[in-house]
């Protein structure tokens, strides 16, 4: 497992000094902004946040990414609507695991926000500090008309997070962010390859 981290830390450093645009296939099992998602994964290191928890199928891949930027990594399943499941999945193991430190989830975007409240309630519960969570993707079926007039909010840094109306109604205060603004590419770029050949 650390070797397979390793070697796909390599690849995506290899890739960045190679000054190449993104071939779509290049990393099959990420989307092709794999660098503003490990950009804002370093951005988020700064706001505290030590491990990352994968959401169950979605989110993997963006926790990966995450991992590959020094995050310790963990997973949870749980979907209330396509599987109706009862109550959140995670080892006991983990939980210990993840007690005293600042915690992100990733999945891949939300709908009505039931499944984020729920894992984070669940957590919350077990004393585990969730502070944020991360979607991996910018705009989804259904949001299309609103995602690009005001459902982000652009900081400083260039680290989008959902506006506060926003994250006052559906998740009651909890921060929610998405990758780095696609603008701001060659500069991700050489954060992302700075952190890469430090590590």
């Amino acid at each position: 497992m650390k070797y397979k981290l390793e070697a796909e830390k390599n690849r995506l450093a290899t890739f960045l000094l190679s000054g190449e645009e993104f071939d779509q296939h290049l990393f099959d099992s990420y989307s092709p902004k794999v660098v503003l998602h490990a950009d804002a994964a370093l951005k988020l290191k700064t706001e505290g946040c030590q491990v990352v928890i994968g959401v169950k199928n979605g989110g993997l891949r963006y926790s990966k990414v995450f991992e590959m930027m020094g995050y310790e990594q963990s997973e949870i399943d749980y979907s209330h609507h396509k599987r109706k499941m009862q109550e959140p999945l995670i080892e006991d193991e983990e939980l210990e695991k993840l007690r005293g430190k600042k915690v992100i989830l990733t999945d891949n975007d939300f709908v009505t926000g039931i499944t984020l409240q729920r894992i984070v309630e669940y957590l919350r519960e077990r004393e585990v500090n969730v502070g944020a969570a991360y979607m991996g993707l910018d705009c989804w079926p259904g949001i299309e008309d609103i995602c690009n007039s005001g459902f982000w909010i652009t900081g400083k840094n260039g680290l989008r997070e959902l506006n506060e109306d926003l994250e006052k109604r559906f998740f009651n205060g909890l921060k929610i962010y998405t990758s780095t603004e696609k603008v701001r590419t060659r500069e991700a770029k050489k954060r992302v390859l700075n952190y890469l050949l430090k590590v």
